[in-house]
């Protein structure tokens, strides 16, 4: 579900997962599983994905979902507000994935095909020629 914190899961469960070394009197609150969905292959994904031990302990569950921009063109109010507001959603969603893998923002927007937003101010513009 998204989100939830579901009861822990009891001594079958988790054996039927393959945890085989908890003792018979020990508690299933040592036990973490951890759920990640990535979509990639060899040649589009940068590095093989690795998991560190943590000791922290606390229940947290986030979600972080990439949406293609719809493509299709309307010329009605709620579509002429999408399309405005698709640059500014579409550098946030690569500024955030940047600063949550460590990558290059630079990366991130070449591999989602979107172009770095314009640094200078409109007058900048207007007088340089552009």
């Amino acid at each position: 579900c998204d989100p939830c914190a579901a009861d822990p899961l009891s001594r079958d469960e988790l054996r039927q997962l393959g945890v085989f070394w908890l003792d018979e009197g020990a508690r299933s609150q040592e036990v973490f599983l951890t759920r990640l969905h990535v979509r990639y292959d060899a040649t589009h994904f940068p590095e093989d994905l690795s998991f560190q031990e943590t000791a922290d302990r606390q229940n947290f569950q986030a979600r972080y979902v990439l949406r293609h921009p719809w493509t299709e063109t309307k010329n009605c109010p709620a579509g002429q507000q999408y399309r405005s507001e698709l640059a500014r959603r579409r550098e946030a969603e690569a500024q955030t994935l940047a600063s949550l893998t460590g990558w290059s923002v630079d990366e991130v927007r070449r591999g989602m095909g979107i172009v770095a937003p314009e640094d200078r101010t409109w007058w900048q513009r207007l007088w340089s020629g552009d």
